[in-house]
């Protein structure tokens, strides 16, 4: 009875451990699906891969610059069809997630920033986004 139960619980640890490349590399290929419909502008059928890019990512226990990079591309493409508040949102997710990877790359997080300050600006709330903004300014140089 008890090598049943361990070989059920290394069968069962195998599988998980196969399922995250797996879900990982779905999410890859939902990228890639991501960017060709933009690049077609088919802002629609991007948003929608977008979105499945970055739950499989979530599920896969990604590392926090995927998690960080799905976010932002999201973002991007919520931002391209007017949907403001949504790009927000998702700005402000993947700046924090930036700001918390290790290493941080300043470079990454100041984009994050401008395209925060960018969703703030069409929505009418400048004074917010001159703040972000403001807080690139020492980041140029790097």
């Amino acid at each position: 009875m008890k090598t049943h139960t361990i070989s059920l619980l290394c069968a069962v640890s195998l599988l998980a451990a196969c399922a995250a490349p797996a879900t990982l590399t779905t999410s890859n290929e939902q990228q890639d699906a991501c960017n060709a419909a933009e690049l077609k502008g088919q802002f629609g059928e991007a948003e929608l891969a977008c979105v499945q890019a970055l739950r499989s990512a979530e599920q896969a226990g990604a590392s926090a610059d995927i998690l960080s990079q799905r976010q932002y591309n999201l973002g991007r493409i919520k931002r391209l069809q007017g949907k403001n508040a949504e790009a927000e949102q998702l700005y402000r997710q993947a700046l924090a997630t930036e700001e918390a990877a290790q290493p941080r790359s300043d470079a990454r997080v100041g984009r994050r920033m401008v395209e925060l300050a960018s969703a703030l600006a069409a929505q009418g709330k400048w004074q917010e986004g001159t703040d972000y903004l403001e807080r690139v300014l020492p980041l140029l140089p790097k």
